[in-house]
């Protein structure tokens, strides 16, 4: 996960863990939930939920990177497991942090961007000064997708997600801040990028305000609300289908290279995300069992792992088409279809 300072990473993190660790309802009627893996690190993230809901204190900003472990759970059933990684916003003009980043991003399932929505406001009605807090975002993400395209690598599924969107005055202003972001985000969504791509909004309440710390307005820590859970769906849906190209593979590509074997997987993983979700969205979708799960090409033993992460993926559909734009190669996949 990555943002300049001020794009909220911080609230956004605190906010979604805790409120996602209760439980969110799906559009489908299942419930999904995180919890830590590693009670240690749920301390500092429950001790700025606290401050939030009960003092009304903003969580302060911070200026390292943070790691998160989490096992999620489907109706109970645990499904997958997986880490968080926030980085600071400083890093992403710092030189000196790009190796790491660049290794890190390359063993990811996906990236989440943060922008915030009083930054967006502000550079589009006119505020110029704001010119280099985008184009640095900007040449960030070009040159991490440009590093990517050298190795030969497949750039991971993303999702830009515009925090603080209750400062949004209606639904025009939250177009023309999609369409600002897809035009300055172009090798994200252009056509020819070959890449899963997302655009939602989140907000954590209503009016809020940041004065001197403290929270003004009404604040909505639920994760139905707001969008709270998107970026975590979209790149839970991510690490699904990678989950699941490795056991389809069943070690038919362990002649190639490494750098080959993932790119392979990266390549099947893309496609099969994006016929899914035309599919589901289109109403062709068929049985979880007849379309996930083709016998013929998993390994033995492999069934009932690939049924799971089937429902896994059949479960989160609605919620995620139904709150993110979605793109591949440049294209809408979605036009505002609402599915259950």
């Amino acid at each position: 996960m990555i943002g300049l300072r001020g794009s909220g990473k911080t609230c956004f993190t605190t906010a979604m863990t805790m409120a996602m660790n209760s439980g969110i309802k799906l559009d489908d009627g299942s419930v999904f939930n995180l919890s830590f893996a590693d009670l240690q690190q749920m301390a500092p993230l429950m001790n700025a939920y606290m401050g939030m809901t009960n003092d009304r204190n903003w969580p302060a900003s911070t200026d390292a990177k943070n790691s998160y472990d989490f096992n999620s759970s489907l109706s109970l059933r645990r499904v997958l497991s997986f880490t968080l990684l926030d980085y600071p916003g400083g890093w992403l003009t710092d030189p000196n942090h790009m190796s790491e980043m660049l290794q890190e991003f390359n063993e990811c399932a996906s990236i989440i961007v943060l922008v915030g929505a009083d930054m967006l406001r502000q550079f589009i009605h006119g505020n110029m000064g704001l010119y280099p807090y985008f184009s640095m975002l900007q040449q960030f993400t070009q040159n991490v997708i440009s590093e990517f395209d050298k190795e030969g690598s497949v750039f991971p599924p993303t999702i830009i997600a515009i925090t603080k969107s209750d400062e949004f005055a209606n639904e025009g202003e939250i177009k023309q801040a999609y369409d600002f972001l897809k035009q300055r985000f172009a090798a994200i969504f252009a056509v020819g990028t070959n890449i899963v791509s997302g655009l939602t909004h989140i907000q954590l309440g209503n009016n809020l305000k940041n004065n001197e710390a403290k929270i003004e307005g009404d604040l909505i820590l639920k994760p139905e609300f707001g969008n709270l859970s998107i970026p975590i769906l979209f790149s839970l849906y991510a690490s699904t289908f990678t989950n699941r190209e490795n056991v389809i593979s069943g070690g038919k590509i362990a002649g190639l290279k490494l750098t080959e074997a993932k790119k392979t997987l990266l390549e099947s993983q893309n496609q099969n995300i994006i016929k899914r979700l035309r599919d589901r969205i289109s109403g062709r979708q068929k049985r979880i069992e007849e379309t996930v799960i083709d016998m013929s090409r998993t390994v033995e033993g492999a069934k009932e792992q690939l049924s799971n992460l089937s429902k896994v993926i059949h479960s989160i559909e609605p919620t995620l088409i139904n709150g993110t734009e979605l793109y591949y190669n440049g294209e809408r996949i979605n036009n505002g279809e609402r599915i259950n």
